[in-house]
């Protein structure tokens, strides 16, 4: 996976606690949350720190939600 986190402007702010999730990720698990509005970004940003913690060699373990397309049916 290549690392995304070198072609994203404006969101150094947000890279640098991803890393450093990372970095804290030595002494033991750790979980990242990103929270917005839909099309701010999250997915690009999510993507790019998955990239910074496999090039250190982390295990990522990442599921995604996705909005149903049946019904509930109870």
């Amino acid at each position: 996976m290549a690392d995304r986190s070198d072609t994203l402007v404006g969101r150094e702010r947000e890279l640098d606690v991803l890393r450093a999730a990372v970095d804290e990720a030595r002494g033991g698990a750790r979980v990242v949350v990103l929270q917005g509005e839909a099309g701010i970004g999250k997915t690009t940003l999510w993507e790019a720190g998955v990239a910074v913690a496999a090039t250190q060699g982390a295990r990522v373990l990442r599921t995604r939600a996705a909005q149903s397309r049946s019904p509930l049916r109870c």
